[in-house]
């Protein structure tokens, strides 16, 4: 169901703002804070918006397992006096989805989807076409059955993320999944069997950082396999781990599989 509809069904008045975050030139140039760019943009049109109809305060559904590592976003709501009463009343992202299902949500199991601009590393210039290549890209994906996943762009390679309960999907469509995106300029695609056999480290909350990656050759998260096919891999913030750390915890497990 169409979000204006699903606003309506529920009795809730829902407004569009005319708002683009590409026309914040910090947004657009991707630096690390990117999403602060974004949001601080963002917040400024709905504090004024907020102004003219005569509210008190703007909310937003910030919650408490989106508060570690490094969030910029949430610096900006912070800057601009936006209230987080999920984050603030210590509610988690599996809470919400529990109170979802029982005021009957349909929605209470829609699978996170995270901004398309977070598919770029940092540095490279967020622009309409690549955004909505990498789009198309995912879109293909969803159509063949997977559930969740990331088409990272690195210009001519994109990288797939799906879940492991996923992997199969893509195995079995890669000669398809290969043709459609060289038709649709989505890059080259890395072979997943390429990737078996490689020395790696598990790791709960990638985050926001830059790894060499001549200190690791696979990364597992719980969204799947990261190949660091280039000089470099954004890992999304290992905890707060700097290079110094990831390369202690890769010696240690080199250490521990060879005892």
């Amino acid at each position: 169901m169409p979000l204006p509809l699903r606003a309506r069904s529920l009795g809730i008045r829902h407004i569009i703002i005319p708002y683009n975050e590409l026309e914040e030139p910090e947004f657009a140039n991707n630096p690390i804070d990117r999403c602060y760019h974004c949001k601080n943009g963002l917040f400024r049109e709905l504090k004024k918006l907020a102004r003219e109809l005569g509210l008190k305060a703007v909310a937003e559904g910030t919650n408490a397992s989106e508060l570690t590592g490094h969030r910029p976003g949430h610096k900006a709501a912070i800057e601009n006096g936006i209230l987080t009463p999920f984050a603030d009343l210590g509610i988690a992202k599996s809470e919400i989805r529990q109170m979802a299902k029982y005021l009957g949500l349909p929605i209470w199991d829609k699978p996170q989807l995270a901004c398309l601009s977070s598919r770029f590393p940092y540095g490279r210039t967020i622009t309409v076409q690549g955004l909505q290549k990498v789009e198309t890209a995912e879109d293909y994906l969803f159509d063949l059955g997977v559930s969740q996943c990331r088409v990272r762009d690195h210009e001519d390679i994109a990288r797939i993320e799906v879940s492991g309960d996923d992997l199969h999907i893509i195995l079995k469509h890669m000669d398809d999944i290969v043709g459609v995106f060289k038709e649709r300029d989505a890059g080259e695609v890395i072979d997943p069997e390429k990737l078996s056999g490689m020395k790696h480290v598990r790791v709960k909350n990638p985050a926001f950082d830059v790894t060499p990656s001549s200190y690791i050759d696979l990364i597992c998260t719980e969204a799947g396999a990261i190949s660091p096919e280039m000089s470099y891999i954004i890992i999304r913030d290992i905890l707060g781990w700097d290079v110094r750390d990831m390369q202690e915890i890769i010696e240690n497990s080199t250490k521990n599989q060879d005892e």
